[in-house]
């Protein structure tokens, strides 16, 4: 970590782009094509407001029209919504504090006493699965809005920050605008402004809804926030398995077998049920108070089903 530098080179367009140098901000801008048509890969960090940035849409429709004369494939969009880290490691602690009370059931033989920290990891639990569903939920009320703009898309009314910034940088200096040049570039890559606006509506909107609803709650990433879980199904997998000679009996193979079945089983069963119920039940409430109360009928009702299936 201190002195292996990676070899994948990165272009990150808010420092690779001088943001104070006119000349040079429109020539990178000018050049940005080159940039995206020799790159692997794209990832975009989405949140909600990623749909008004001109920057965001301009650079993933440049990226998909670069790719346009190779195999579907060939390069990768990867998108990410920025809640996900918060969220992934928000679960994983979860997992983590629940199971030491669990562990800690019997020491030396003999039972202890684990009502209190038991409490405190259910409190803390339930704290955390309440906002997984409420995130969730808005987080697919948010794919909604997302269509809904990327169809009625018109170059002229994203947002730029140039243009909120009244084209003055932080010394009160006047700087170009990114829209102008952006237009620019539009017309020569695209042909018109209406070609990038169908751009947009159709193959953009197509790669967000496909990745955004599928590619990022994946199996992989509900067994690695669930790998707690794993932990502590070795651990009694291995106290409950019975001493015999055949080798598919021995502790260490069954114990293994029983920890991988239940684990695997368990955390796609859990992701699997959690995601389209929130996809299901995304609709706002009314208000505050009803939207508080749905967001617990939907936690109490697919917790009491996972426990009666457990």
């Amino acid at each position: 970590m201190m002195f292996w530098r990676p070899q994948t080179r990165v272009f990150l367009d808010r420092i690779c782009i001088h943001q104070h140098d006119n000349i040079l901000k429109a020539q990178a801008i000018l050049s940005l094509a080159g940039i995206l048509k020799k790159s692997d890969s794209m990832l975009i960090l989405w949140d909600p407001t990623w749909t008004e940035r001109l920057w965001c849409l301009f650079e993933l429709a440049a990226f998909l029209k670069s790719n346009e004369s190779k195999q579907v494939g060939g390069k990768k969009v990867i998108i990410r919504p920025t809640f996900i880290g918060p969220i992934s490691i928000a679960i994983f602690m979860t997992a983590t504090v629940a199971i030491i009370p669990t562990q800690m059931t019997f020491m030396n033989g003999k039972p202890t006493n684990i009502f209190l920290p038991l409490a405190l990891c259910l409190i803390f639990g339930l704290i955390v699965a309440y906002s997984v569903v409420s995130t969730l939920r808005n987080y697919f009320r948010d794919l909604d809005i997302m269509k809904q703009q990327l169809l009625s898309i018109s170059l002229d009314a994203t947002r730029s920050a140039c243009c909120d910034r009244e084209h003055l940088d932080e010394s009160g200096h006047r700087i170009i605008c990114d829209r102008m040049v952006v237009k620019k570039c539009v017309d020569i890559w695209f042909g018109s402004q209406e070609a990038f606006e169908n751009t947009v509506k159709s193959e953009v909107l197509n790669v967000l809804v496909q990745d955004l609803n599928e590619r990022v709650f994946t199996t992989p990433w509900s067994l690695a926030v669930l790998v707690p879980g794993l932990w502590a199904l070795t651990d009694t997998s291995f106290s409950f398995s019975r001493v015999s000679e055949a080798w598919y009996e021995h502790p260490t193979v069954l114990g293994i077998l029983v920890t991988l079945s239940i684990w695997l089983t368990a955390a796609t069963f859990i992701k699997s049920l959690v995601v389209p119920v929130c996809r299901l039940t995304r609709r706002k409430a009314r208000n505050f108070t009803f939207e508080v109360g749905k967001n617990l009928a939907v936690l109490f009702a697919l917790a009491g089903f996972i426990l009666f299936i457990i």
